[in-house]
């Protein structure tokens, strides 16, 4: 994961970025890399700082922050996991 984060803050990128935010969770860090003015920006998110110890809890960490910062908009989340934990407690908390 790091060397995505690294990779994607390159300016090659700018491009691809334009009108999109890729996060990248680095250890207990998060990352949002997105494009303004033709220029790739990287930056921490704060918010989304996490010791979740496990991956399944953690996406859905992080699925409901993106539902909590797109008032304008209805944003599209999808999972894939084989992991039936995940589907579980997605399920528990969409109810």
């Amino acid at each position: 994961m790091v060397f995505l984060d690294e990779e994607w803050t390159s300016q090659v990128y700018a491009p691809i970025l334009n009108g999109h935010q890729l996060y990248f969770a680095v250890d207990q860090k998060c990352y949002d890399n997105t494009a303004e003015d033709g220029r790739a920006k990287h930056r921490q998110i704060h918010e989304l700082n996490s010791g979740h110890d496990e991956a399944d809890t953690r996406v859905i960490f992080h699925a409901n922050f993106v539902v909590g910062v797109c008032h304008d908009m209805t944003p599209v989340i999808v999972i894939r996991s084989i992991d039936t934990d995940v589907l579980v407690v997605l399920r528990w908390t969409s109810q």
